[in-house]
C-alpha cells in the first residue's frame, strides 16, 4: 500500500524499486542483557531513524483529512434535520411561554 502511495506522487523507476528494496524482507532482533531473540520479519513499517521514514509518514497520511471531510459532511446533513425538529425554537411548547 506504501509503494502505490509513493508511485501515485510521480516516483518511479530506479528510487521506487530501492524504496520498495528498502522495506521488504527486513528481519528485527531483540538483545537484552547479552541475550538474544529469534530474528522475525518485520511487516509493517518503516526503519526506526531513517530520514526516508518521515518523508514516508507524510505521503502516506496526506489524504486522511479527505475521508474525515466527507464523514463530517454525512454526519452533519444527518444530524441538522434531526437537531431543528428538537431544538427550542421549534417546538410548539415552550416553557418560556
Amino acid at each position: 500500500m506504501l509503494l502505490r502511495k509513493v508511485e501515485s506522487h510521480s516516483i518511479c523507476g530506479n528510487i521506487l524499486r530501492q524504496i520498495g528494496k528498502w522495506l521488504i524482507a527486513r528481519q528485527q532482533q531483540v538483545v537484552l542483557n547479552g541475550y538474544e531473540s529469534a530474528s522475525l520479519y518485520v511487516i509493517s513499517g518503516v526503519p526506526q531513524g531513517s530520514v526516508l521514514g518521515p518523508l514516508l509518514f507524510l505521503l502516506f497520511t496526506n489524504d486522511i483529512d479527505i475521508g474525515v471531510v466527507n464523514l463530517i459532511s454525512y454526519l452533519s446533513s444527518q444530524m441538522i434535520p434531526k437537531w431543528w425538529e428538537y431544538s427550542p425554537v421549534n417546538l410548539k411548547y415552550s416553557c418560556y411561554t
